[in-house]
């Protein structure tokens, strides 16, 4: 099941769009192939769909209104993609909407149950 989350209103759904980004690069040196890892730290989050920039956090939100929040889409638990307000409505408006990853797993435990699962 799908379900949203604002990233802004939870610190674990935070941390995990913003996690860095790591580059496996391979390299030959005097005929000797290794690996090099680069680790990237992202500075902008933008929609999956649109590419646009969205907010992220509680303090931009007054600072920075013209900025469309972003809200990450999980399936199944999965972190699936990040998407602004605007897409959010046009493809997503009948996609539960939780304030945090506990009201989503406890409610969704409990339609699970209703249901049967």
């Amino acid at each position: 099941m799908q379900y949203l989350i604002p990233i802004h209103k939870d610190k674990q759904v935070k941390k995990m769009v913003w996690q860095p980004i790591d580059i496996p690069v391979f390299n030959a040196v005097d005929g000797v192939q290794y690996l090099e890892v680069y680790t990237v730290e992202q500075t902008l989050i933008e929609c999956d769909i649109c590419h646009k920039p969205v907010n992220t956090k509680k303090e931009e939100i007054e600072r920075l209104p013209d900025l469309p929040l972003g809200y990450a889409l999980f399936d199944n638990d999965i972190l699936f993609k990040v998407v602004c307000e605007n897409c959010r409505k046009e493809r997503y408006a009948n996609t539960p909407v939780f304030n945090n990853l506990s009201e989503a797993k406890q409610s969704l435990n409990i339609y699970h149950e209703a249901c049967g699962r």
